[in-house]
This record gives C-alpha cells, structure tokens and sequence, in this order.
C-alpha cells in the first residue's frame, strides 16, 4: 500500500546536538504561576494580531525547544516547561479546571496582547502535563495543536494477564483524538518500539487508534521517505482527519532522543496543513 498523504510523515533521523548556546532572536522571561516557573520566549518582531497563538513545550531545555521553534520557521509566542524528570512532576501543577487559564492571563499580561489559541508539544515524560491539560473543556476547546514526540506512556492493565495499556491511560487521549478526527486540531503522535516495565508510547498509541474503530497500518519498505531510514524507519502508521499517529522502529535511547530532535519538521507538517 503507497500512502497518498498531503505530506510524507517526518524522518526520524539521528542529530547530534549540544552544548547548550545562548538563546537569540528574541527575548526570554520567566513567569512564575502557583509556585511553578516557565520560561517565556517572545520572538523579535513579534506584534499583536487579530489571532495570537501560544505555544507550550513540556520536557526540554528552553535554549533547546526555542531552536527547535526557530529551525521549524515558528514565530508565534512560546512557553517552555522543562521541570524536571517523571511524568508526574509535569501532571501535578495542570490538575484541575482553568489552571492553565492563569498561565494565559500571566502571558498576556506580559505581551500586552490576548491569546486566542492554545498549541502543545511535548517530549517523553512531559505527555503528564498534555494528559492533564486536555480534561480541561477550557484548554481542549481553545486546542489548534498537539505534537507528543514518543510522549505517550501509560501503565499496564492491572486486570488483564497479557500485556495491555491501562483503558483509563488510553482513554483519557479519546476527546483529543475525536476532536482531531473532526479537523479542530491537528495532532502528531510519534513513537518508538521501547517496551518498558509500564506501556509504552507504541502501545498507549496502537490502543487508542483501537479504542477510536481504527486499525495502524503496516508501512512496507520504501512506502516513503521515511520507511527507508536506517535504525528509525516508520514501521506503522494510522492518519485521519488532522490525526496522525506515526510508529519509529527504535528500542534504543538515542531512538528516543531523536522524536525531540525532529521537532521542527513536525512543527513544519502541522503549518503545511496537514
């Protein structure tokens, strides 16, 4: 089967990154909400439009993601978590109801400018504050994007003997994935083959596709650009609406490291259109 996609989805190959450089291009604040600190980048140029977007990354350095925006030709404004390791450390402080309204009033009131769409990335153990964030009908309702960069891990099904996700770990993506389907948000969820103690992104993956009457497709060799790549060739894929869930080959820590690394050409495909 040859995908007919509007665009082929992004190659998962290798980059060497580091050390760490000084961000430029724009200005950095941090802003401090209920005891949690985020770093706020404002790109030069940047002015007050009918529409403002805001973008939030959980889950690497600041100087990093901000690169990241800069090599995808993002320019919108950007909020950048990076709080430390575990997805619960990202989950505690979005719990609740119009708790991230506070970060949007905080950055408003920095830029002097209203926010009218919320837009997410996230890599790894940063899905817990996207997890969180998307039971709040404020934040899915305002949602244009999600890109979650092997960032979609769960436990295992307690009642089942075989290796299973958790429904609840799986459900909790369901609106999101409905809204996505319906063309209200474009969503990119990528995956690695790492299997840990807990689910892992290729399974949380697979049963939501299930849990939403959808099947993953096997890609053969060749399909495309990125099912020939050496190490992290596209194994699986499964696209509908503005929903695009792409399976890596990659058991390895630097396979896990290179979804963060591609960041850019993810944020490429979601301004293309989809």
């Amino acid at each position: 089967m040859v995908w007919l996609a509007a665009q082929d989805p992004v190659v998962m190959k290798e980059r060497v990154l580091g050390p760490p450089v000084a961000i430029t291009g724009g200005k950095t604040q941090d802003i401090t909400v209920d005891g949690t600190t985020a770093t706020l980048f404002v790109p030069d140029g940047w002015k007050p439009g009918r529409k403002n977007h805001l973008w939030t990354h959980f889950h690497s350095a600041a100087w990093y993601v901000v690169s990241e925006y800069q090599r995808g030709q993002n320019h919108d404004l950007l909020l950048v978590f990076n709080l430390g390791q575990g997805s619960s450390v990202y989950e505690k402080p979005f719990l609740g109801k119009k708790v991230f309204s506070r970060w949007v009033q905080a950055v408003e009131s920095s830029v002097g400018a209203k926010v009218s769409d919320l837009n997410f990335s996230s890599f790894s153990a940063g899905y817990g504050a996207v997890r969180a964030l998307v039971a709040d009908p404020y934040v899915l309702g305002h949602l244009r994007t999600v890109i979650l960069g092997d960032s979609m891990y769960g436990g295992l099904d307690p009642k089942s003997t075989a290796r299973k996700p958790d429904p609840a770990d799986v459900l909790c993506w369901k609106p999101l994935a409905e809204r996505a389907i319906a063309g209200k948000t474009s969503v990119i969820m990528t995956t690695s083959q790492i299997t840990p103690p807990y689910a892992g992104t290729w399974e949380v993956a697979r049963a939501l596709v299930e849990a939403t009457g959808g099947v993953m497709q096997d890609v053969r060799f060749g399909d495309c650009p990125a099912s020939t790549i050496y190490g992290q060739r596209l194994l699986r894929r499964y696209d509908k609406g503005k929903w695009h869930v792409w399976s890596y080959a990659g058991e390895t820590p630097e396979a896990h490291m290179t979804h963060a690394r591609r960041l850019a050409e993810e944020l490429e495909f979601v301004a293309s259109g989809d």
